[in-house]
C-alpha cells in the first residue's frame, strides 16, 4: 500500500505505460524440495525503464489510486503469457499474480482463457491463479464465482500470503484453492521456532487431507530449507533457492544435490518412525490411458498388468481420475466403445500425495461415503503417479503401523523406545567416523523403585516413570532437537547429544527428581500427577521412610570415541554403577550422577553377552 505523504497520482504517466506496455515480466522458480527440480515459475511485473515507476509497488499503489488495477493488470498478464510459453521447463507451472478485485471482474476468466490458448506452449492446466493481497477490503464479491468458472476452464488457484494479513480460513474456505503459499512470516528463522513448525505441521496436515499443495515463500537461509524439508514441506521459492530474472535458471548442480541428499536423510528418518510411514510405499502399479482414449482403448489397456479392475486417467501434467472396469465394459456394451474415456471417470475417488502418511490416507479415505469405500485412492503429484492403494491395503498398513508404534515408542512415557534408540545410536556411530563430532549420553535409572512399587502399588510407580520422563523433556531437551531422549524399558532412560550440552543439565534433573518425589508423594492421594515439570526448587514435600526413590545418573562423555556397536552405552553405564569408574557427585535429596572415567571401555565379557 502507499504510504502517506506519497504525492498526487500522475495519471498520465501509468496510462502512458499502459498504452505503450512497458512493463517487463521476471519469473522466480519454485523448486520441488525432494528433487531440486523447478515445479513452477511465478511472475513478477517490473516497470520499463524510462516509465517514469521507480517500482513495483509504486506502480501497482497508484494504479489502486486511480482506479486502474484492470487496466494494468491486463497488460502485465498479456506480457506474462506471450513470454512464459518459451521459457516454461517441461512439467512445470505458471504462476500468475492477480489482485482479488481482477480476479472477480466477469471479464478475467474469459480473457485468460483466450490468451493462453493463443500462446506457444501453455494449457489451461499448466496455469496458476495466484490471488494476491493487496487490502484489507479486497475480498471482492463474485470472487468464489470467478474462481470456480477458472476451475472449470481447468485452471488452478493458488492463495498468496498465507499466514499474514487477511490470507485467512475463511478465504481458504470459500476459494478451495489447489496450492497454499504460506508468507515468509510463517517460515522465517522456523529452524529456530517451535511455533511457527507447529503452526506449519498445521497446515501440512490440511493439506494432504485436503488435496492441496503447499509452498514456503521467502526463504532465504539453509537452515531454514533444512527445517522445511524435515517437517515434509514439499515445495518452496525464495532468494536462497533462485533471484526472480527475466529468464529461468534452475537451481545449481550443488544446490539440487544437497537438497536431495538432505531429502533422502529426512525420508530415512521418517522410514524409521511408524506413525510417519509414507502411503506410497504400499502404491500397486496400474495402468493408465490420456485423456480423449477412446473406452475399447482403455479396456484393452487394464489386460497389460497393474490393477485390473480400473485405470488411471491422465492428461498432459495432471491426473484426471478413476475409471472403473465396469463403468468401460458398460459403455462398451451399450455401443459406445468409440466414446472418450472421460465419460466414465468416477467422482470420489480422490488423490493423495505420495509423502501423505498411512494413518492421513485412511483420513481421507474414509471422509468419501460409504457408496466410495471400494474405489482406490490414487497416489500422485502432478505428472508423478505412483499407482492406487485400497482401503483394505490401508488397513493392512495401519495395523503394521500400530505393531510397529508399540515396539519403537514407549507407550508409557511416549519417548522412544529401544528399537529407535539403538537405531539412533548406530546412525551416530556411523556418521562420528565420517565426521568426527563427539556425542555424550546419559544412561537414567531409578533406585529403589521395586520397594516403591510394592508400598504405593504399580499404578504411582508408572505415574513417577510419567514423571520422569517428563522432567527429562523439560530440564534435558528444553525443546533442543540435538537431545535425543529414550525409555529403554522399565526405569531405563537414555539421553544423547552433541558434546557439552548435557553435563550441567544432568545435575538439574537430579535435583529437580529429588524435590518433585518430594512434592509427588505428599500429593498422590489427592492429585493425579504431583510432578512438576517446570521446577520449583524452593520446596521439598515429606518422603516416605525407607522407600525415596532417588534418581541414578551414569554420564558418559564422548560416548561415541568408546563404542562399536548401541547396546556398549548400557555396558559402561554399567561398569560405572557396579565397579564405581568413576566420580560419583550426590545430590541432597540422595540421587546421584556418576561421570564415567574417560578411559573406560566396555568390557568384553559384558560385550559379548
Amino acid at each position: 500500500m502507499a504510504e502517506s505523504g506519497v504525492g498526487k497520482p500522475d495519471r498520465g504517466r501509468l496510462e502512458a505505460l499502459i498504452r505503450d506496455r512497458n512493463v517487463v515480466s521476471y519469473f522466480q522458480p519454485i523448486v520441488h524440495l525432494a528433487t531440486g527440480a523447478v515445479a513452477g515459475m511465478e511472475s513478477l511485473t517490473r516497470p520499463g525503464e524510462g516509465s517514469g515507476f521507480a517500482g513495483v509497488a509504486e506502480l501497482f499503489d497508484e494504479a489502486e489510486r486511480l482506479g486502474m488495477l484492470w487496466e494494468l493488470e491486463r497488460v502485465t498478464r498479456a506480457r506474462t503469457v506471450e513470454t512464459a510459453g518459451r521459457l516454461l521447463p517441461p512439467h512445470a507451472q505458471l504462476f500468475l499474480n492477480n489482485t482479488p478485485r481482477v480476479v472477480a471482474d466477469p471479464r478475467f476468466a474469459g480473457e485468460l482463457l483466450r490468451a493462453v490458448r493463443d500462446a506457444t506452449g501453455l494449457t489451461p492446466n499448466r496455469v496458476v491463479v495466484e490471488v494476491t493481497e493487496r487490502s484489507e477490503s479486497q475480498y471482492t464479491e463474485g470472487l468464489a464465482e470467478q474462481v470456480a468458472l477458472l476451475k472449470s476452464y481447468g485452471f488452478e488457484v493458488a492463495i498468496d500470503d498465507v499466514g499474514a494479513g487477511t490470507s485467512g480460513l475463511n478465504r481458504i474456505m470459500a476459494l478451495r484453492p489447489r496450492w497454499l503459499k504460506l508468507d515468509r512470516e510463517l517460515v522465517e528463522s522456523i529452524h529456530a521456532d517451535r511455533v511457527k513448525q507447529n503452526l506449519v505441521k498445521f497446515f501440512l496436515h490440511f493439506a494432504r487431507l485436503s488435496g492441496v499443495r503447499l509452498v514456503a515463500e521467502g526463504l532465504e537461509r539453509r537452515e531454514e530449507i533444512e527445517e522445511l524439508i524435515e517437517l515434509g514441506v514439499p515445495y518452496a521459492q525464495g532468494f536462497y533457492l533462485g533471484r526472480p530474472a527475466p529468464t529461468v535458471e534452475p537451481p545449481s548442480h550443488e544446490l539440487t544435490s544437497w537438497l536431495r541428499s538432505r531429502h533422502g536423510e529426512a525420508e530415512h528418518g521418517r522410514a524409521a518412525d511408524p506413525a510417519k510411514i509414507r502411503v506410497a510405499r504400499y502404491a500397486r502399479d496400474v495402468s493408465t490411458v490420456e485423456s480423449g482414449t477412446p473406452v475399447g482403448a482403455a479396456l484393452g489397456a487394464m489386460t497389460r498388468g497393474g490393477a485390473t479392475d480400473g485405470v488411471v486417467v491422465v492428461e498432459s501434467d495432471r491426473i484426471v481420475g478413476w475409471c472403473e472396469r465396469r463403468a468401460l465394459e458398460r459403455a462398451a456394451g451399450e455401443g459406445r466403445a468409440g466414446a472418450p474415456v472421460d465419460l466414465c471417470v468416477t467422482s470420489g475417488t480422490g488423490v493423495v500425495e505420495p509423502g501423505a502418511t498411512v494413518l492421513e490416507s485412511l483420513e481421507i479415505a474414509s471422509a468419501r461415503g460409504e457408496s466410495s469405500i471400494n474405489l482406490p485412492l490414487i497416489v500422485g503429484d502432478g505428472p508423478m503417479l505412483i499407482g492406487v492403494v485400497y482401503v483394505t491395503d490401508l488397513l493392512r498398513a495401519a495395523a503394521l503401523v500400530a505393531r510397529e508404534f508399540q515396539t519403537r515408542i514407549s507407550p508409557l512415557t511416549g519417548l522412544p523406545g529401544r528399537v529407535k534408540a539403538d537405531e539412533h545410536l548406530a546412525s551416530l556411530i556411523k556418521n562420528a567416523r565420517a565426521v568426527g563430532e563427539a556425542h555424550d549420553a546419559a544412561v537414567i535409572d531409578i533406585r529403589g523403585l521395586a520397594d516403591y512399587n510394592a508400598r504405593f502399588g504399580y499404578e504411582l510407580g508408572d505415574q513417577l516413570l510419567r514423571g520422569l520422563a517428563d522432567l527429562s523433556r523439560s530440564a534435558l531437551a528444553r525443546n533442543d532437537p540435538r537431545v535425543f531422549l529414550a525409555h529403554l524399558g522399565d526405569d531405563l532412560f537414555l539421553a544423547v547429544a552433541p558434546a557439552g550440552v548435557l553435563r550441567q543439565r544432568l545435575g538439574r534433573l537430579a535435583v529437580r527428581f529429588d524435590r518433585s518425589v518430594g512434592r509427588f508423594e505428599s500429593a498422590v492421594s489427592s492429585s493425579p500427577d504431583g510432578f512438576d515439570a517446570a521446577g520449583d526448587e524452593d520446596r521439598a514435600g515429606p518422603r516416605a521412610p525407607g522407600v525415596t526413590p532417588t534418581l541414578r545418573v551414569v554420564f558418559l562423555a564422548d560416548v561415541l570415541a568408546r563404542i562399536t556397536r548401541p547396546g556398549d552405552v548400557i555396558h559402561l553405564a554399567a561398569a560405572a554403577r557396579d565397579g564405581r569408574r568413576g566420580v560419583v557427585r550426590r545430590t541432597h535429596g540422595g540421587s546421584t550422577v556418576t561421570v564415567l572415567d574417560p578411559d573406560t571401555r566396555p568390557p568384553d565379557a559384558m560385550r559379548a553377552a
